[in-house]
């Protein structure tokens, strides 16, 4: 993280698959969703968080396409 860029993520992607990207500021508050229904890009998603916390959890979460 750099206070320029903010949080990058990446993650292994596949064709037909839809993410959403969630924080937390305590792993014991739950996840907030970040952003819904980013499209595959294979082989990997990318995704950038610039208003990022200096401490958080993130989680992706993939669902087939509809």
């Amino acid at each position: 993280r750099t206070a320029d860029q903010g949080m990058r993520m990446e993650w292994e992607s596949a064709a037909e698959w839809r993410y959403n990207v969630e924080r937390a500021d305590a792993l014991s508050s739950g996840f907030s969703n970040l952003v819904s229904d980013l499209a595959a890009t294979p082989p990997v998603n990318q995704w950038t968080n610039s208003l990022a916390p200096d401490n958080a959890y993130y989680r992706v979460r993939a669902h087939l396409e509809p």
